[in-house]
């Protein structure tokens, strides 16, 4: 979740991380072919990705745990699982379904912040008079 909300702030204060970063920020200048909207949404959905696969990992670890559990608990009598276990599962889960929604819709997610980045702010003036790109 951390790691969403930093980009979501990065790309919301671009222009001034950018301003801060550079020494002379009229040399540089950052050529792509594709627009901020589609390399914000990459990044959106490479911490889905990430996310999703760690919840995968997370969920097999425990599936392992209760599985040795249940194991040990048979040979050596009742065995509890840890008190937090349900919470990990849970936490596992909300971690696997947020990386689904991010890397699978974060297009939506980017169009939102676009709105977000960008409100009150009129077509066809400068970005730093208030301009909105396409």
């Amino acid at each position: 979740m951390a790691g969403t909300l930093l980009a979501a702030l990065l790309w919301l204060f671009a222009d001034k991380f950018a301003r801060l970063a550079l020494t002379r920020p009229q040399d540089h200048v950052f050529e792509s072919d594709l627009d901020a909207s589609t390399w914000f949404g990459l990044v959106v959905a490479g911490i889905g990705a990430w996310y999703f696969f760690a919840g995968l990992l997370d969920g097999a670890s425990l599936g392992m745990q209760a599985f040795l559990y249940d194991r040990y608990s048979q040979e050596y009598g009742r065995m509890d699982l840890p008190p937090d276990f349900k919470v990990a599962i849970a936490r596992a889960v909300l971690q696997l379904v947020l990386g689904a929604i991010l890397a699978l819709r974060g297009r939506g997610l980017v169009a939102l912040l676009h709105k977000l980045r960008y409100a009150g702010l009129r077509r066809g003036q400068g970005a730093d008079e208030g301009q909105v790109p396409d």
